[in-house]
């Protein structure tokens, strides 16, 4: 009975230790199929996992890096992703941006351009740009409206040639001057095509008339909102030609008509114009007048301003000039909104408007990033 118990005994043994050998061998192989490849390696002052994992390891996020002032001004004028970011806030600041109507009711369609610094609202409609303060109140409540009325040599004037075509690019806005050849009634103006739409920026409008026009374009009238006022141009691309009467010593003229609360006074001999309200207090300047060839020359140039003070006169002296020539006036504001002591690039030098970028991902602080930096814009 005794033996029999202890071959009983023995035999339980051997089975306990079976199932406890085969648990082990289970629990290892599920522990390697949910666990591949990891060692925990334990120690008093640190525990590491080490891993032949084929998953992707994630990489810590970059330290972002700081710059402002001297540095960051620096940035943005010596490399490409700075200039290409103070263009973006050029554009965020003075960009046209194109409305079904004028601000102050104007008919039709166009484009507004917006300068704080110089306290200007321009309206770029089908033909003429219109100006009206942002500060609206009644002591600044004036209008001033411009168009190219007419162009030659002398008294000899023609009529300046419609507009055909208009062409807008962030905040610059050309208006294309030519004839049709069908009668000005059904010279129409159509939306872009599809063509016209891949020359520029998708938020343009282009417009171009039907028909037959005389090529090329004569004159390309353009305007830029900028923060040092809004800059007038004009491209002559051919010399006009002279009436039979016309003088050959006679200078170019281009005579651009004036409406609104706003008359003409020169100053400085004619070298800038005051545009005054109905009580003869300033209101904008308009100045800074160039003229240049197709070889860069200077061009001898000056301002005239008719009796009633409704016409500026451009004239430019073109007698040995290799066309197309490049007539550059620009319109300011007086009373800006900024001190009249500091000026947009003492503002920019001492950062009053400030940038500070914290510039993310960048290739040349982070070896093997690819991406784009990325910026933040505050304004003190």
């Amino acid at each position: 009975m005794f033996r029999r118990y202890f071959n009983s005994v023995n035999h339980s043994r051997k089975t306990l230790l079976i199932l406890i050998i085969g648990t082990l061998i289970y629990l290892a192989l599920v522990s390697h199929e949910y666990f591949p490849g990891k060692i925990l390696v334990t120690d008093d002052i640190q525990h590491n996992i080490l891993t032949t994992s084929s998953e992707p390891s994630v990489e810590p996020a970059a330290t972002p890096t700081q710059m402002a002032g001297p540095v960051a001004l620096k940035y943005m004028a010596e490399t490409a992703e700075g200039r290409s970011l103070m263009e973006a806030v050029t554009v965020a600041r003075f960009g046209l941006k194109a409305q079904e109507q004028g601000p102050y009711g104007e008919a039709g369609d166009g484009y507004l351009g917006t300068s704080h610094d110089q306290n200007l609202n321009a309206w770029f409609a089908k033909d003429a740009v219109i100006i009206h303060p942002t500060d609206t109140g009644e002591e600044h409540a004036w209008r001033l409206e411009m168009q190219l009325r007419a162009y030659g040599y002398g008294d000899d004037l023609i009529a300046a040639p419609p507009v055909v075509s208009r062409r807008v690019k962030s905040t610059r806005i050309e208006y294309e001057r030519g004839h049709c050849r069908l009668p000005m009634a059904d010279c129409r103006f159509v939306e872009p095509s599809d063509f016209a739409l891949g020359r520029f920026d998708s938020n343009e409008l282009y417009q171009s008339a039907v028909g037959n026009r005389q090529s090329p374009i004569p004159i390309t009238e353009w305007y830029e909102n900028r923060a040092e006022g809004i800059e007038q141009g004009f491209t002559i691309h051919q010399r006009p030609g002279r009436r039979s009467h016309a003088e050959g010593d006679d200078s170019l003229r281009l005579v651009v008509s004036l409406a609104g609360s706003l008359r003409a006074r020169g100053v400085n001999e004619g070298r800038s114009i005051e545009l005054t309200d109905a009580l003869g207090k300033a209101a904008l300047t308009y100045s800074g007048l160039t003229a240049v060839d197709a070889d860069s020359k200077q061009l001898s140039s000056h301002m005239e301003v008719s009796d009633d003070g409704s016409e500026i006169v451009l004239v430019v002296t073109d007698k040995n000039a290799r066309y197309p020539i490049v007539i550059d006036p620009i319109v300011a504001s007086i009373e800006k909104i900024l001190d009249a002591s500091t000026s947009f690039q003492e503002v920019n030098s001492q950062f009053g408007f400030a940038i500070l970028m914290l510039v993310v991902s960048m290739p040349s602080l982070e070896p093997g990033h690819r991406g784009p930096p990325r910026f933040l814009l505050t304004e003190e």
